[in-house]
């Protein structure tokens, strides 16, 4: 083998050093999304995750009524954040090579479905797609359907992306190869916290369609849900618990301690054995 060429130890380690940095971006992005977009937002919460895309910050600071239509060329700074953000993780996931064909499904799924949170926000006339129809036709800008089918892609891409995510927590990142290496003497820690996490966004999930459900019933008021921001709460819950996950699968945090002969900085049994 030539000297130059790399052997397969070092290619092997490259593969992981690789898989573990992509799980904890990944994990790192999905923390810090809440936090940014209210600080990027003038440390003003709104309602949901999804109305940071269209909120001013003139209207936080009283310069603008609040209502007032916002200028496509200059897009509030939290509308930037939130775009940056999905669609880093969304990118993020798409390339994560996972285990499985299964792993790459998900994650491709929760990846399409994060970018599209992104491309096809929730609020009329915000979107750069919905812009970009009513240029071309300015007859569909006060039909409504174009806004009424942007809102549905962003609402179904927010659960899909959440729902494959809580799947990836609770299920996927469970499995182990035993027959590679036994298992670290904090696998079940990893597992208690990977099935909490899973646990916590579909709950998560679970309560917001049921407050939505309770405002329909009159069981409670649209100002209660809009003064205590229940479903950005619930929200950030769930993209909290997807967050720690993939950061726990990024070995950064319970990590356990390789034996010197594993070949290997990695404790993940699956990536200790052929990167491919």
């Amino acid at each position: 083998m030539s000297p130059n060429q790399p052997s397969n130890a070092s290619t092997n380690e490259t593969y992981i050093v690789s898989t573990l940095t992509f799980r904890t971006v990944i994990g790192v992005l999905g923390i810090i999304l809440p936090i940014a977009l209210w600080l990027a937002n003038g440390t003003h919460l709104e309602p949901s995750i999804s109305e940071f895309y269209g909120y001013s910050l003139s209207e936080v600071n009283g310069a603008l009524p609040p209502g007032t239509p916002l200028d496509p060329a200059l897009p509030p700074f939290s509308r930037n954040v939130l775009e940056m953000i999905m669609a880093c993780v969304g990118a993020f996931l798409c390339c994560y090579m996972g285990y499985d064909v299964v792993d790459r499904g998900i994650c491709r799924a929760a990846g399409i479905a994060g970018i599209s949170v992104a491309v096809f926000p929730a609020e009329k006339g915000t979107g750069w797609v919905e812009q970009l129809f009513v240029s071309h036709w300015p007859s569909l800008q006060n039909t409504g359907w174009l806004t009424g089918l942007q809102s549905t892609i962003h609402f179904l891409a927010g659960a899909v992306f959440l729902l494959s995510l809580g799947y990836m927590s609770f299920k996927q990142f469970t499995k182990t190869d035993k027959t590679v290496q036994p298992q670290g003497s904090r696998k079940h820690q990893r597992d208690l916290l990977y099935h909490t996490c899973g646990i916590i966004i579909f709950a998560a999930l679970a309560l917001v369609a049921l407050s939505d459900l309770s405002v329909h019933l009159n069981l409670l008021s649209q100002d209660f849900m809009t003064q205590y921001c229940v479903v950005f709460w619930m929200e950030s819950v769930s993209v909290w618990a997807f967050g720690l996950s993939w950061i726990i699968k990024g070995e950064v945090l319970l990590k356990d301690a390789v034996p010197a002969d594993s070949g290997s900085g990695s404790r993940d049994p699956q990536l200790r054995g052929n990167p491919n």
